[in-house]
């Protein structure tokens, strides 16, 4: 049998385009997935094995860069990127193979349960090592992006469920505009943006003596905050109209 290749792996994203995706995603994960992804086939690793890589990546990768050692922190930050690749990839690899399930679903929805947190720990103990801020300020931070982060994820699953049983209706397109600012905006408030850009923006404060990861991070978990409570509400008059 012909070994399949990543080129093979492409034709099964039905969303592969610049738009569909978070900007550091297309910029390096999806990139990456499709090799990994025709190597996981080739080799009969089914999806839900793929998935479990994805854990181990990123609790390796949470655990290295908590670490006060620079060279950790390098080495962790390439097992933060793997874990978003092996994200994409389990997903790859399920289309290709057509091996769906409800355990598949529920194991990465677990995978980004148990990862998540343990990035926020991981980033707290890097800020504790690098910022000249009182302790409190950090943990009130990082404790909004905890909270933030579990909020978004039920305020997204809420809507896609509304939205589900609202297909048959008809939606207006879209703008141009509209779209380009409902990009934006999902990339801003997008967690595993964050995640994925927070280590090279920390290599940067670290090189230069900068903050400029501790005023990115504070903005944005304003912002989080405050868009979870925009999204909750917009939840709220759906459900109210049925």
């Amino acid at each position: 049998m012909e070994k399949v290749k990543a080129k093979d792996i492409r034709k099964v994203n039905t969303h592969f385009s610049f738009k569909d995706r978070y900007i550091m995603e297309w910029l390096i994960s999806c990139q990456l997935s499709p090799f990994f992804s025709a190597f996981f086939v080739n080799k009969k690793i089914t999806p839900n094995q793929v998935t479990l890589l994805m854990i181990i990546s990123g609790m390796i990768g949470a655990i290295l860069f908590a670490l006060p050692c620079v060279i950790c922190k390098a080495i962790g930050t390439i097992f933060i990127q793997l874990w978003f690749v092996f994200d994409d990839s389990d997903g790859e690899v399920a289309r290709y193979t057509k091996q769906f399930s409800k355990y598949g679903t529920e194991m990465d929805f677990m995978a980004h349960a148990i990862t998540h947190p343990l990035f926020i720990l991981a980033f707290l103990a890097s800020s504790l090592q690098l910022y000249g801020i009182e302790r409190h300020w950090l943990y009130l931070i990082f404790l909004g992006f905890l909270a933030s982060e579990f909020w978004s994820r039920a305020t997204v699953g809420f809507n896609y469920r509304i939205l589900k049983n609202n297909e048959a209706k008809k939606v207006a397109p879209e703008s141009n505009l509209r779209q380009i600012i409902s990009y934006i905006r999902a990339n801003i408030w997008a967690f595993p943006n964050y995640i994925l850009v927070f280590p090279f923006l920390y290599g940067v404060d670290m090189i230069f003596n900068t903050e400029i990861m501790l005023w990115c991070s504070i903005l944005l978990v304003v912002y989080s905050l405050a868009n979870n409570l925009v999204e909750a509400g917009r939840c709220l008059v759906k459900l109210c109209r049925g």
